[in-house]
């Protein structure tokens, strides 16, 4: 909005609706650029010629913003005329219709409206942040406790602020560690357990519990192998 505002300024002393300058019309053929200050009266002998008139609305020390206009149907003639006196042609914005003041007015409120919208979304951003502060505070914390258990090995994988560990479990123990967790890491935890499936029980690892009168026989055994599931247990 700002750079329209600046490229106005260009226009700011043609009292005319600035839409009108952009359409086509049937009989008018209308045109507005720059060329060299010294070839102004030159090319506007030129012009008159071919009846055309050429108004100068903004002259600097090098350049002059002309406006010309003359009747259709000589429009190649005067586009060599154009480029032969350095005529550069300029755009004007789509945005601009209307008359320069009335753009300009229409302009600064689209600014005013965009900034409002701005410091609405900041102010949004910043309760928002307020709201949440506690919360991705006690995140941090729970993370920067779970550090030293992050090389577990394959079981665990990671994504942005997230970690995932899986393992197996005896089922009695899955209470106990329920309430470990939870007194560990409060509500920034998630438990989920299942039943391994067929495919799985090949590889499910065994959880052996021997009487303590058993346990020397239980280490000899040990260490020919430990039982699967579903096999005799030597002990």
């Amino acid at each position: 909005m700002d750079q329209l505002v600046s490229t106005l300024d260009t226009f700011a002393s043609l009292d005319i609706d600035l839409g009108l300058l952009q359409r086509e019309k049937l009989f008018l053929d209308v045109r507005i650029g720059t060329l060299p200050a010294d070839n102004v009266s030159r090319l506007q002998q030129a012009l008159a010629i071919a009846g055309y008139l050429l108004s100068t609305f903004r002259l600097s020390d090098h350049s002059a913003h002309s406006l010309i206009a003359g009747p259709t149907g000589r429009e190649q003639e005067i586009t060599a005329v154009l480029q032969a006196a350095g005529w550069h042609a300029l755009v004007i914005p789509v945005e601009f219709q209307g008359r320069p003041a009335s753009v300009r007015a229409s302009l600064r409120e689209r600014r005013a409206q965009i900034v409002a919208d701005v410091a609405a979304q900041r102010e949004l951003i910043r309760t928002m942040c307020a709201g949440l502060r506690e919360q991705l505070l006690a995140a941090q914390r729970t993370l920067a406790m779970a550090a030293p258990f992050a090389g577990v090995g394959h079981a665990l994988c990671g994504r942005g602020g997230l970690t995932v560990i899986t393992g197996w479990v005896p089922t009695r123990d899955v209470s106990r560690l329920r309430v470990a967790l939870s007194q560990r890491f409060s509500d920034w935890q998630v438990l989920s357990t299942r039943d391994p499936r067929p495919e799985e029980r090949a590889h499910v690892p065994s959880a052996m519990f021997a009487h303590r009168l058993l346990r020397p026989y239980a280490a000899l055994v040990k260490t020919y192998g430990i039982p699967r599931y579903g096999e005799i247990d030597p002990t």
